[in-house]
């Protein structure tokens, strides 16, 4: 499996020249949730054997279109890629998204992105708008590749009685539901990042945290505690040693502080994670992925230490609770 990258170009690449056939599936894909999932394996279905491509954007179309308006994101790039491989892409080709590309019609989008992938099927969720102004639909989709291609729109997919999309998980992150937020992902909500160092209070106060900085650009729960789990990614362990080939770092229980620090008169955004029963973690400069698991309460401003770590003591504890309950439910 591989991932291609490209640019909008008069010029055919020879992978794409060497193409005898492919069901390709287009999509923003942010998270790839359980609907994205269905996409691709209803294409799998549809042209059994032929290779599956996925085409998808980066950035967010409606960051490049509106600026200040574009969504923020719940998987970074390379997460996305590695999840859209594991729900059955051979071949993930990421479209950058520019002005430029924005203002390419329908009919040119197909000529220059679709037609040179040599498709038998694309496959697209029913809601697929795509070409300037969001001009085109599945049915101007369809009238394109008459006679060159099939083109299979599907419907979305529903949890309940709530559609599968991604709008619907940043809104549940938004409001801190990230139980909820995890039932739409069919995952727990993942926040990576680079750990930074920080103001180092909570080692002070007896609560040492792996501090992640929070990007505009990328969702996040709302300011809170939570429980979780803390997983470094950079196949090394809690010292930063090397680990055995094939062999990766347990994830960490942990209570997980996302906030400003308004005690502190903080202003800066932060995940802060303090992992339970464990001091001798060497997570500086670290790549980590913070798993959220369950809210324990909201952000309070405190009105002294005492208070403060009196409140951390608790949580601590509740973490326990929500993280027993979660491996016992699951």
């Amino acid at each position: 499996m591989s991932v291609w990258r490209c640019r909008v170009s008069g010029q055919r690449n020879r992978r794409e020249q060497a193409l005898t056939g492919s069901v390709v599936v287009i999509g923003n894909f942010d998270g790839v949730h359980p609907g994205h999932q269905q996409v691709l394996a209803a294409a799998k279905r549809a042209e059994p054997g032929v290779p599956l491509v996925v085409l998808t954007f980066w950035p967010h179309p409606a960051s490049v279109v509106r600026p200040d308006g574009g969504p923020k994101l719940l998987t970074n790039l390379e997460d996305r890629v590695a999840l859209l491989r594991a729900a059955g892409a051979d071949e993930v080709r990421v479209i950058d998204f520019t002005r430029e590309l924005s203002q390419q019609t329908p009919a040119e989008f197909v000529e220059s992105h679709i037609l040179p992938l040599a498709p038998r099927r694309v496959v697209v969720g029913e809601n697929f708008r795509f070409g300037h102004r969001a001009a085109g639909d599945v049915a101007a989709l369809t009238s394109l590749g008459e006679g060159r291609f099939a083109v299979t729109g599907l419907p979305l997919v529903h949890v309940g009685d709530e559609e599968t999309c991604s709008s619907g998980v940043r809104a549940a992150l938004e409001s801190g539901d990230v139980v909820h937020a995890a039932e739409l992902l069919g995952r727990p909500f993942r926040f990576r990042g680079i750990v930074r160092h920080g103001d180092k209070r909570g080692r002070e106060l007896g609560f040492p945290t792996a501090n992640l900085p929070v990007p505009n650009e990328y969702a996040c729960p709302a300011d809170g505690v939570y429980a979780g789990w803390v997983t470094r990614m950079d196949g090394r362990d809690a010292h930063g040693n090397p680990l055995p080939a094939g062999e990766r770092t347990p994830a960490w229980p942990a209570a997980i502080s996302v906030g400003s620090n308004p005690t502190f008169d903080g202003h800066d955004r932060r995940v802060e994670s303090f992992v339970l029963d464990r001091d001798d973690l060497e997570l500086y400069d670290a790549p980590i992925a913070v798993d959220f698991c369950s809210r324990i309460r909201g952000q309070v401003r405190f009105d002294g230490i005492e208070a403060l770590v009196a409140q951390m003591d608790a949580d601590v504890e509740a973490t326990r609770q929500a993280l027993a309950e979660a491996r016992t439910a699951g």
